[in-house]
């Protein structure tokens, strides 16, 4: 399988990469992918780490360490990038770095919108972060 991958990769260019990236189900797969995609220049494109970066917090395959690694990589993340790390980190083990995340998207100057309030607000509930949810409406 790791062959065909290699094979099926060295033969994508970017509009088929960006197609083919829900293809990609298991964790060899997905590194293997990202490899290539930082090799072929896109990983400064956001589009294509977007998408990549939602693989890897969100899917049920995913990695969240990785995708934080891919998160701290890109210079300026978008909203979008933003909202999928802190989603990510609601669903994790560790729901207080979807906060963390939130605090420094605002220090950026990003502005939350619609689908971040709900991915932050989970965190406090579920987790039952008094603290936190006390420092989320101070802000």
């Amino acid at each position: 399988m790791a062959s065909s991958l290699s094979t099926m990769l060295a033969h994508l260019h970017h509009p088929s990469l960006v197609q083919a990236l829900g293809s990609f189900t298991t964790m060899l797969e997905l590194r293997q992918l990202h490899a290539h995609i930082t090799t072929a220049g896109l990983s400064f494109d956001p589009f294509t780490i977007s998408r990549l970066l939602a693989l890897f917090a969100i899917s049920n395959h995913g990695d969240i360490d990785h995708a934080q690694a891919i998160f701290a990589h890109f210079k300026n993340p978008t909203p979008f990038m933003y909202n999928t790390i802190i989603r990510g980190f609601s669903q994790s083990s560790e729901p207080v770095k979807a906060i963390q995340t939130f605090n420094q998207m605002l220090s950026s100057g990003i502005y939350p919108d619609n689908f971040t309030y709900p991915f932050v607000i989970r965190c406090c509930v579920v987790d039952d972060h008094d603290y936190w949810l006390w420092k989320f409406r101070r802000n």
